[in-house]
């Protein structure tokens, strides 16, 4: 079914894991991919396994040049950017009162200021046609999840983010949408 034929679409965490997935089922469907990923062996394989489809870009999300740097690869390599896919993010299991400043940092460095700077970044390419931005919140958020205090925060925050952006930029007919995933563990919810 290829239903996303001409669309250009950025992952974020785009080689491996959920975002991995993300990347082949877009290509599946018609869709090229910048896929935007740390782990350079992952990406190099996602990419050479789709040579004309997915386009990787080793680079850490948590710094706004790797979003600017994003968007000018879709448009090089593609001509055009219409979607985003917000889905990297990093942060560490740890009780509340064992949270760090470094733990808060990375997560929302990695998450909340990378799903903002990578939709300020997209936003004049997805202004121009209209577009999609999808981002990542989480049923850790939803239900306050024990050991996942700075998860759970900054995930709260993107679905704040997403809210507003929604409703200012539906005049550039750019959509945007939440999916808030929630871990199973041996079929029992976490």
């Amino acid at each position: 079914m290829n239903n996303l034929d001409g669309q250009v679409v950025i992952v974020t965490g785009g080689a491996a894991g959920i975002g991995g997935a993300i990347t082949s089922v877009l290509v599946a469907r018609g869709a090229t991919v910048v896929a935007v990923d740390i782990n350079e062996d992952a990406g190099k394989a996602i990419e050479q396994s789709h040579p004309q489809w997915v386009a990787f870009l080793n680079g850490d999300v948590s710094k706004d040049s790797v979003a600017q740097d994003a968007v000018r690869l879709a448009v090089s390599k593609f001509g055009k950017l219409t979607g985003l896919v917000n889905n990297a993010h990093a942060s560490r299991q740890k009780s509340l009162m064992e949270h760090t400043p470094d733990d808060w940092a990375l997560s929302f460095d990695t998450g909340f200021n990378a799903t903002l700077n990578f939709m300020k970044a997209a936003y004049p390419e997805l202004s121009k046609a209209g577009g999609s931005i999808v981002n990542f919140g989480s049923g850790a958020g939803l239900d306050g999840m024990v050991l996942q205090a700075s998860y759970a925060a900054a995930k709260e925050a993107i679905r704040g983010l997403s809210r507003v952006a929604a409703n200012e930029w539906a005049k550039e007919k750019i959509r945007v949408n939440v999916v808030c995933p929630k871990a199973l563990t041996g079929g029992v919810e976490q």
